[in-house]
């Protein structure tokens, strides 16, 4: 009886997520405007990418001994998993305005869903054009893949899809976790900004980094565990220890994230009480 109550539980959840997202979608999708420019920008930033990786490989046969089709499987994955992640956590960058200083919140806390289901499923819906940078990202990896000859086993391509969801929960555990300390301090906006434009460093191997910043790139800010050690584990069959490393960041900071938002939710309503 127990489960049935929670299967029941989680399918009414789900069906509220979808509620809202489609509202999102649709009052997002209203400004056909907006989302032409959002989607021409992602196309321009991807395609200076591209342009960036082909000047630099046409002046050198390779980058701290990767190809050039290698450092594409790497730039494709990175598009893969910073395309998921923006889909399904870019409200974080306005989670402070829009939630607490707006109060918004109080419309999501008295609703009989998961609040940060909800605000998830808002933020889908204002954020579906990068699913065309995901579908971008898919066939770079294609296109690369063709150029190594590269035949995956369904070994690698657990590896890699085992990588992408890790890649997409590390770096939305870090800007959730962020987002979260909103309730104490509201500008964290100034600081969530600036490394979304660090993240780029994901999309090359690490390798071409000095030893410090590799090791910072892995313990501190593991920005080389989002695209890097999943393709380096799949062409070069090396850097294993990334399926230890990688989960453990995963699960710390969404155990961080679970503190944050209980804290700060119990502060927020002690604020509005």
């Amino acid at each position: 009886m127990k489960t049935d109550g929670w299967i029941a539980r989680v399918r009414m959840n789900l069906g509220f997520v979808l509620l809202f997202t489609l509202q999102a979608t649709k009052t997002h999708m209203a400004d056909r405007g907006n989302f032409w420019i959002g989607f021409l920008t992602l196309a321009l930033y991807q395609s200076l990418g591209l342009a960036f990786l082909a000047v630099v490989f046409a002046h050198v046969p390779q980058l701290a001994g990767w190809s050039f089709a290698e450092v594409l499987f790497i730039f494709g994955v990175f598009h893969v998993v910073s395309g998921l992640f923006y889909m399904l956590f870019a409200w974080t960058l306005w989670f402070s305005r829009r939630y607490l200083i707006e109060r918004r919140l109080d419309v999501i806390l008295v609703r009989p869903v998961p609040p940060l289901l909800q605000i998830a499923a808002e933020g889908i819906g204002n954020s579906l054009a990068e699913l065309n940078g995901v579908a971008v990202g898919v066939g770079i990896i294609a296109y690369a893949a063709v150029q190594l000859a590269w035949r995956p086993s369904p070994v690698d391509v657990l590896l890699l899809f085992v990588g992408i969801v890790l890649g997409v929960l590390i770096l939305g555990g870090i800007f959730t976790a962020l987002a979260m300390i909103s309730f104490w301090a509201r500008a964290t906006s100034g600081v969530s900004r600036p490394l979304m434009q660090i993240i780029g460093f994901a999309q090359y191997p690490i390798t071409i980094f000095p030893p410090l910043l590799r090791w910072v790139l892995t313990f501190v800010f593991p920005l080389g565990l989002v695209a890097y050690a999943p393709s380096a584990s799949v062409l070069r069959d090396t850097s294993w220890e990334w399926l230890v490393i990688a989960p453990s960041w995963g699960l710390g900071l969404w155990g961080l994230v679970g503190i944050l938002w209980r804290r700060g939710r119990r502060r927020y309503e002690s604020a509005g009480s």
